[in-house]
């Protein structure tokens, strides 16, 4: 499956002004008669937005796993190196992280939008993936599907976070950060009607003069899936989804 990311940096700009340093001074006035037409100096202006540099990650795949299987995530590098790494999550994507060297701290917005295929159905809230329905009911190929976010302490290298799977009893409103004791999650609902959504913060960089530090937000993807749905799920039903994110200076409060 392929992400398309977009990015649109709304840059304020902060306008500096200041004499050309090499900029030759006028001829004094020695005239009495031109006392009164006086002269001009100019005043050279030019734009500073410091350092700018954001990266963002290249596409990767996102498997919906609705009966819970156990899928190799990472293959061993080699013949007895170690064990692969598997996951039995229904919706199954790996941490991603966004990249800033800038020297303001940045706003993170994003808008997330999915497509289905076959008979899967994006819904806009959790559910029991397991509930009894009652015979003859009408059961559709539902999935719940979250991009979850989260900043990311500033590093050399991005640390995995510690994340919360949504659950069937959970409230999710947009715009909301929730507290899960491991920081703050922020999660934006998937559907086919992406609406921006400001999901975090990208510090600035701790040298305002350089892009030495790198700060970060990861995301990832995470959801429920019907397991007992009236049509079997097959690998014709699935979603993909484009996530366009953009990026402002945080407003100063002083």
């Amino acid at each position: 499956m392929k992400k398309v990311l977009s990015i649109v940096l709304a840059l304020a700009l902060v306008l500096a002004i200041a004499a050309p340093a090499f900029a030759s001074a006028p001829a004094p006035i020695t005239d009495s008669a031109k006392l009164a037409t006086g002269g001009t100096v100019k005043v050279d202006g030019e734009t500073s937005v410091g350092i700018v540099k954001v990266t963002l990650p290249g596409a990767s795949k996102m498997i919906v796993n609705p009966y819970g299987l156990t899928v190799i995530t990472k293959a061993e590098t080699s013949p007895g190196a170690g064990y692969p790494e598997t996951s039995n999550k229904q919706v199954i994507y790996p941490t991603q992280y966004i990249a800033s060297n800038s020297t303001a701290a940045l706003d993170v917005t994003a808008t997330v939008t999915g497509v289905v295929a076959g008979n899967a159905k994006l819904v806009a809230e959790p559910f029991d993936p397991i509930a009894t329905h009652t015979a003859g009911e009408k059961v559709p190929n539902n999935l719940f599907l979250v991009m979850q976010t989260k900043d990311v302490t500033a590093g050399a290298t991005p640390s995995e976070p510690s994340w919360t799977d949504p659950a069937k009893t959970d409230t999710i409103t947009a715009g909301d950060y929730v507290a899960d004791g491991n920081g703050y999650i922020h999660s934006t609902i998937v559907s086919s009607r992406g609406a921006a959504t400001k999901v975090g913060k990208l510090a600035a960089s701790a040298d305002t003069g350089d892009d030495a530090e790198t700060t970060y937000v990861a995301f990832r993807m995470a959801g429920l899936v019907e397991k007992n749905p009236t049509t079997p799920w097959t690998d014709k039903d699935k979603v993909t989804a484009t996530i366009a994110f953009t990026f402002a200076p945080v407003k100063s409060t002083s």
